[in-house]
């Protein structure tokens, strides 16, 4: 348990830095909103948690950061207007994180630039290849978000 959970870290951690490099945008200081890289996580992580939205609790845990420290953070990123809190429907004294509409147009913003970005990466090798690397990664990322869900669920 302890190999596949070691090994489940290093695959989330190695597709969150390459989401992270192929989105710089949205680290950029000359952005319209610009986010630190624990903030452009936090978000991207609430993001694939539409559209039930994630509990500071499950935000932690898959960030590896005390509540107190998570609930730092989220509210930074909401006074930004990125993501919003809403009071859960099952517990009161629980919040819902969601992204707002800002969040979705700055994803589409770094969504184009990561395209691009890999376009420049890939342009050298045969369109057959490119495109089968495009699948697996499709397929890839897919699944590390189905490990992360299950994962924050336990």
């Amino acid at each position: 348990m302890q190999n596949q959970t070691s090994k489940y870290n290093a695959l989330l951690e190695m597709s969150i830095l390459l989401h992270e490099l192929c989105k710089c945008p949205l680290l950029n200081k000359d952005a319209e909103t610009s986010l630190t890289t624990v903030q452009a996580r936090a978000t991207t992580i609430v993001a694939h948690f539409e559209p039930e939205g994630i509990t500071i609790q499950q935000l932690s845990k898959i960030l590896k950061l005390s509540s107190g420290a998570t609930s730092k953070l989220v509210d930074r990123i909401a006074r930004d207007g990125i993501i919003q809190r809403i009071p859960s429907e099952t517990d009161r004294r629980s919040v819902v994180l969601h992204v707002t509409k800002l969040a979705h147009s700055l994803s589409a913003f770094s969504n184009e630039k990561a395209e691009t970005f890999l376009n420049l990466l890939m342009n050298d090798y045969p369109e057959k290849e490119r495109n089968a690397y495009l699948e697996f990664n499709r397929k890839f990322t897919e699944r590390i978000w189905e490990l992360v869900k299950s994962q924050s669920k336990v």
